[in-house]
């Protein structure tokens, strides 16, 4: 049994063994970057989960909000219907009271205030039992209006009683019961709110435990997968420090343990291996160049008695080199003379070419300045234009309020004087009745005085009237001259505008020219002065050539004493060839 068990245990170690290869050669395969990445990368999966799922909970919590949201519209829209089948009863109530025809026209719009209301609630609405009672609730409806207009209105023009009386008994009745369904559905529609805020208060704590969940989780993996990342990196870094100080005691034959992987550990333990195969190639090289500096040096003895001989020859063409160099030298100060009266006339040109620039820049500046008063004039002028457009407006209403002025005058006029024709009758009946009708008569005789002073003062206002109108259409009439002055001003002021924006856009473009012809005479200014100063450094050089040709010719000779030290130099240096040697033999290849 206890084997059976143990190779049950081998067997399923086996798979895991294979899996933690696979993922140690696949981890191994990638770069320190991509390692960290790869932690980064399932926090971050993680945290996608948690938004995903949090994402979706919020979403469920904005469907209960908006319903809640609707539901509390349904209460507001049920609280208004209750709110009319109370003004309803109210009308019929006022109705019966005062008999009043607006009444007839406040219910029709109550009628159909109700019905958007009942459009409103019923669109909201999916439940049929809710439906159903909306239905009720409008024929409820239609039958008050249907009492109202039938028997209520027609009961109190005809002084039924008992017609308007139980009508309204009966209206009321309806109201009633339509007031305490309209509560009953606006109670479920309360718990159905309750249902979603409650909800949404479950789903919002539980996102809330699925972010904390996430974030603790994400932590946890991330921090495992560093320690496991700086492990690695900390144990494979120790090999090569060792096997690094191996090579710097000089032993090139060491070997590396081999990394399978293709990080930069692995990088870097490939470069130092390749830095010891280097080192062991470099130093097998020198070995065979100090073998071959040894041969060479006594090849080098003998050459430098033919060098010596050569050197004869080299002194003899100096000296004719020196006599061609002198020769240059004169030439090159000519031609620098030359150039010194070439480089004033361009010095001179690119002084009067910034006197330009300088009056250019001036004149453009002024016409900046000249084009921003301009465009100030400009919208001052519109702002002209409109004021006289609005006095213009403004004058003609005053002119059509004078005209009604003199109706109302002529109302009045005809109101006195039917009221002179009244106390005229009134005095001749008081005559008829005698003592009786004196006190008539001195009442009568007082309204005649006051229609005769209201006929003058009428007079006295239609002249004054009739005054304010003639001035008025002049008024107009100057301002309608004046606005069209105005208009044709603004219009001449935008096209001087314009003139001056074209004038400045040329002044500009002249600016920018002399700028560059200007520029362009620095240049060539420079230019020449540095040519001057080239022909001035040929002429120097040629008169140091001269002297430095005569300088090579004795150097000549001074080399020949230095041949005979290169020859006793190559001795030494087979000597430090052997020293060299003896050196490379620490190095163990």
């Amino acid at each position: 049994m206890r084997a059976k068990k143990e190779k049950k245990h081998k067997n399923a170690s086996k798979p895991n063994n294979r899996g933690r290869e696979w993922f140690s050669r696949v981890f191994n395969r990638l770069t320190l970057g991509k390692k960290y990445g790869l932690g980064m990368l399932v926090v971050i999966v993680l945290f996608s989960l948690s938004i995903i799922a949090t994402f979706v909970s919020l979403t469920v919590v904005k469907r209960d909000v908006g319903n809640e949201m609707d539901g509390s519209e349904r209460s507001i829209t049920i609280v208004n219907m209750q709110k009319q089948f109370r003004e309803q009863g109210n009308i019929i109530n006022s109705y019966i009271l005062d008999s009043n025809p607006a009444h007839i026209d406040e219910m029709r719009r109550n009628d159909l205030a109700f019905k958007e209301l009942s459009k409103t609630l019923k669109s909201s609405m999916s439940d049929k039992e809710h439906q159903t009672k909306l239905t009720q609730i409008l024929s409820n409806e239609d039958k008050i209006v249907k009492l109202f207009n039938k028997d209520v209105v027609d009961g109190v023009v005809a002084q039924n009683k008992l017609a308007y009386t139980t009508a309204k008994m009966r209206a009321d009745q309806i109201i009633t019961d339509n007031v305490i369904t309209l509560d009953s559905l606006n109670e479920i529609i309360q718990s159905e709110r309750d249902t979603y805020v409650n909800r949404a208060q479950a789903i919002l704590s539980t996102a809330g435990f699925i972010l904390l969940g996430a974030l603790v989780v994400s932590i946890i993996i991330g921090s495992g997968i560093m320690i496991v990342i700086t492990r690695t990196l900390n144990k494979q870094l120790g090999i090569l420090v060792k096997t690094a100080k191996r090579i710097a005691q000089g032993e090139l034959n060491v070997e590396l343990p081999h990394y399978n992987g293709k990080d930069e550990i692995a990088q870097l333990s490939d470069a130092v291996d390749m830095m010891r195969q280097n080192l062991q190639g470099m130093i097998q090289e020198i070995s065979a160049v100090s073998t071959h500096v040894t041969e060479k040096s006594e090849e080098l003895t003998k050459s430098s008695s033919e060098v010596r001989q050569a050197s004869l020859q080299i002194a003899t063409t100096m000296t004719q080199l020196s006599a061609g160099a002198d020769d240059q030298a004169k030439t090159a100060s000519n031609i620098a003379e030359m150039m010194d009266g070439y480089v004033d006339k361009i010095n001179h040109a690119t002084i009067e070419s910034k006197d330009v620039q300088s009056v250019s820049t001036t004149i453009l500046h002024m016409t900046k300045e000249g084009n921003t008063l301009m465009n100030e004039s400009t919208v001052k002028m519109e702002d002209i234009h409109r004021l006289v457009k609005t006095s213009v407006d403004k004058v003609k209403g005053l002119d059509a309020q004078t005209k009604q002025i003199s109706k109302l005058v002529n109302v009045i006029r005809d109101i006195a004087d039917q009221t002179n024709l009244l106390a005229l009758n009134a005095a001749i009946e008081a005559a008829r009745a005698g003592d009786h009708g004196r006190g008539f008569a001195v009442v009568a005789d007082e309204v005649r005085k006051l229609a005769e002073q209201v006929s003058h003062s009428v007079s006295d206002i239609t002249s004054i009237v009739k005054g304010i109108q003639a001035e008025s259409h002049e008024v107009v009439s100057s301002l309608v001259e004046g606005y069209e002055q105005v208009e044709s001003g603004a219009g001449q002021i935008q096209h001087t505008g314009k003139t001056f924006q074209n004038i400045h856009q040329s002044i500009t473009n002249m600016d920018k020219s002399i700028v560059t012809m200007t520029t362009n005479l620095n240049d060539i200014s420079n230019v020449t002065s540095k040519i001057n100063e080239s022909i001035e450094s040929i002429a120097s050089v040629s008169e140091e050539s001269a002297a430095g040709i005569e300088q090579a010719s004795v150097s000549v000779h001074q080399s020949n004493a230095s041949i005979e030290d290169v020859s006793d130099n190559s001795a030494y240096l087979a000597q430090l060839a052997d020293q060299l040697n003896q050196m490379l033999l620490r190095f163990k290849l």
